[in-house]
């Protein structure tokens, strides 16, 4: 589901907005949800839940209106609703840092109009037009305007949209910025639409709004003449004569379609030679097929059934998914032979293959002709009929040190408690023990030492229905020997999180652009890998829902991390201390323990001085290894990490940045061990503060919850229950065994 938030100030054309996106069937807007004296709901809402939801309610707890407010969506595809300069601090907060939240900002630049409606509207109790009810529009009046009053708003307008957009350039979001002045062009609903993810087809759009003050400042202000002077030389001076204004509007909108023109000119002259070389490779394309299928006639002769049987494999490799990495290629011809009047989707599409993904494409994935012949090497091979997997990953999975190994671990137990036929290759091709002889003993082939990859598949290709290929240095890797061999398989890229949504998020904790450049390649490689595969495996809703964004086209599933919960747990009376777990060459793992030492610790010894922090994990590196003290305890690698679990009393996860699902979340819940973390900590697993855990991304707020959970027995137990609950009822194996068996069983090229 798209969610969307509109930023907005009295008399900026937001009920136009919110009427007219209201309009399309795909979509649920809704008007002021934080005026304070009424909830404006969409005309087309009519749910129980929240029709009347009280206004104390609302202010009290507002995350959670906001949660239900976007949960009742209607069948709608997309949920939002406009929120005002001065309404509901709290709400601004959490929307601002809501990243899965799509921000608009609609402002009005003639800002004496927006004043003197505003003024209009106070005098006469009138703040909207409907279009169907004319006699609303009520009295001619004038109003007398007062200087300092429109400075102060004009003053507040800018720093709150100012504030706004420093605070999402800093978090990295994106945004989309309108004006009132250019809510009644085509163009500019046109990238309303596109901002959202939503086609707008061939629905007809309508407000049921319409301005209510359309005249003149003359027929509206008393002390016109007067205001004037007293603006004089001011930033607000042109507003009041409208014909230089509208002479400044026309001036201004003019050097907007000379840029965007500029630019879309020397996007389509930058790409020319890029266009050509396409082309050749689409003819040397066509060259080979036009060969391979004459090799398939010229064995007609004598072999009648066998000829036809081939050549109509062929045709159906030529039209599956096989293909796909002759896709963005095609894509781009295509656009290019039919950009007559579609400039802007034309050059869209040539933005997305940027040299970098071209070389991506090419090496080390086989050309497309080399390619080509090896997937006809196996087209006389029968289809499988049973179900046999091949896992490719980085190495083999060691579950008691990271979570994405403790994840592969458990589904490929699941697969083979299916029934399922499973290999794995690890790309280390390391036979480390006991890993492999756990797996052997599961009925697992391990395939490691000295072997030749692409032989086997050369051999074992054809009779593969799956193969799953984990994280995305891997999956390029193996992708263009995949495709060749393994030509009946459904292809699954596991992303185990979005690397690019990490070193973004890391960014913003580091002085320089290491991690902007690394954000960049990943996102290319991963969008690459999502493409090439038939189905892409996400951990969490939230990631599905990032890929989906920059790629609507990919088919995704969540396959989420897999925990067990104890049966019985260790009581409060018997625990102390708090510990936190994690692999360390993990970065936002170094990242979260210096940080909480160095910022939270010191604030929880103040009333707990006996407690003592105990950091678990494998590889810790010097700067960790150095907050070694009385107070903290750096284990390092802890083969059985249950007594810590079972004998802390607080689970501290103070992750300032990172991606997917945190493992260490889960298994600490699964201990049923109550857990203090971040939004980022928190997010993917459907954690509600103080039902399942405590939540805080502030250093000194973090403290007080881990102090309160510390000392609190009542609030100790409760969330101790509510987090194996939890666990149980949505990430336990016999949960997340169905998961598997539907993406494996049902889904299909």
């Amino acid at each position: 589901m798209i969610k969307f938030v509109i930023f907005s100030h009295p008399r900026s054309g937001s009920n136009y907005l919110c009427s007219l996106l209201d309009s399309h069937p795909e979509i649920l807007c809704h008007f002021e949800l934080f005026h304070p004296d009424k909830a404006y709901y969409s005309l087309a809402f009519n749910d129980e839940e929240m029709l009347p939801y009280p206004l104390e309610r609302r202010d009290n707890n507002t995350g959670e209106f906001i949660n239900k407010v976007f949960k009742n969506n209607m069948g709608r595809r997309a949920v939002g609703f406009k929120i005002f300069i001065w309404q509901s601090d709290e709400a601004h907060d959490i929307l601002l840092n809501d990243r899965t939240v799509l921000k608009i900002m609609l402002s009005r630049r003639n800002v004496v109009q927006a004043f003197v409606s505003e003024k209009i509207a106070e005098k006469t109790g009138i703040f909207t037009q409907p279009i169907y009810e004319p006699e609303l529009q009520g009295p001619q009046v004038k109003v007398n305007i007062n200087v300092n009053d429109l400075m102060i708003f004009d003053n507040d307008i800018r720093n709150y949209f100012i504030n706004i957009k420093k605070n999402l350039d800093d978090s990295g979001q994106r945004y989309l910025e309108l004006y009132f002045e250019d809510l009644f062009n085509q163009v500019t609903v046109d990238s309303i639409f596109s901002f959202l993810g939503i086609e707008k087809g061939e629905h007809k759009l309508s407000s049921y709004t319409t301005k209510q003050n359309p005249k003149h400042l003359k027929e509206k202000v008393e002390n016109l003449e007067t205001l004037k002077q007293e603006l004089k030389g001011t930033h607000l001076g042109i507003f009041l004569d409208e014909t230089a204004y509208r002479r400044h509007q026309r001036e201004e909108r003019i050097k907007a379609l000379k840029k965007e023109i500029r630019m879309m000119n020397e996007a389509i002259g930058q790409k020319n030679d890029k266009i050509s070389f396409l082309k050749e490779k689409i003819k040397i394309m066509n060259e080979d097929i036009t060969i391979l299928s004459k090799e398939w006639f010229a064995e007609k002769l004598g072999f009648e059934e066998e000829s036809c049987s081939r050549e109509r494999r062929l045709n159906d490799l030529l039209g599956s998914k096989s293909w796909k990495l002759t896709l963005p290629m095609r894509f781009l011809l295509d656009n290019y032979h039919n950009s007559s009047g579609r400039i802007n989707s034309f050059a869209s599409k040539v933005e997305y293959l940027t040299d970098d993904l071209t070389r991506s494409i090419r090496n080390p994935v086989y050309s497309l002709k080399t390619l080509a012949r090896k997937v006809t090497l196996s087209l006389s091979h029968q289809r499988p009929k049973d179900i046999s997997i091949l896992v490719i990953d980085r190495d083999l999975p060691r579950y008691d040190m990271d979570s994405g190994g403790l994840r592969m671990y458990s589904i490929l137990k699941i697969l083979r408690n299916l029934g399922y036929s499973v290999t794995f290759l690890p790309d280390d091709l390391k036979a480390v023990e006991p890993c492999r002889t756990e797996f052997q003993n599961f009925g697992i082939k391990v395939l490691c030492g000295d072997i030749d990859v692409e032989k086997y598949l050369a051999d074992n290709g054809p009779s593969l229905t799956h193969v799953v290929m984990s994280r995305p240095e891997q999956a390029y890797k193996f992708i263009s020997l995949v495709r060749a061999y393994a030509i009946n398989s459904t292809v699954i890229y596991d992303t185990v999180d979005l690397h690019w949504l990490r070193f973004e998020r890391a960014s913003t904790f580091s002085d320089s652009n290491e991690m902007l450049d690394k954000a960049a390649h990943y996102k290319k490689l991963e969008l690459l890998c999502a493409s090439c595969a038939d189905i892409v495996l996400t951990v969490t809703e939230d990631d599905k829902k990032f890929l989906l964004i920059e790629d609507p086209r990919l088919r995704t599933e969540v396959l989420p991390n897999i925990h067990e919960t104890v049966k019985n747990v260790t009581p409060f009376r018997k625990r102390k201390n708090l510990m936190f777990i994690g692999g360390f060459y993990h970065r936002p793992n170094v990242d979260a323990m210096l940080f909480f030492v160095r910022e939270i610790l010191p604030i929880i010894k103040q009333e707990i001085p006996d407690t003592k922090l105990f950091i678990v994990g494998s590889n810790p590196p010097k700067e960790i290894l150095e907050l070694k003290s009385g107070d903290v305890e750096v284990t390092g690698y802890v083969r059985d990490v249950s007594p810590y679990f079972e004998n802390c009393r607080v689970f501290v996860s103070p992750l300032r940045y990172g991606a997917g699902m945190k493992g260490k979340i889960g298994h600490s819940m699964g201990y049923g061990l109550p857990v203090v973390t971040t939004t980022i900590g928190a997010e993917g697993i459907g954690l509600t503060n103080f039902r399942n855990a405590l939540i805080s991304d502030e250093p000194k707020e973090f403290a007080e919850f881990a102090i309160r959970l510390y000392k609190d027995k009542e609030l100790w137990n409760r969330i101790s229950r509510n987090s194996i609950l939890h666990i149980k009822e949505n990430y336990s194996p016999i949960v997340i065994e169905n998961i598997v068996s539907r993406i494996f069983e049902v889904n299909d090229k």
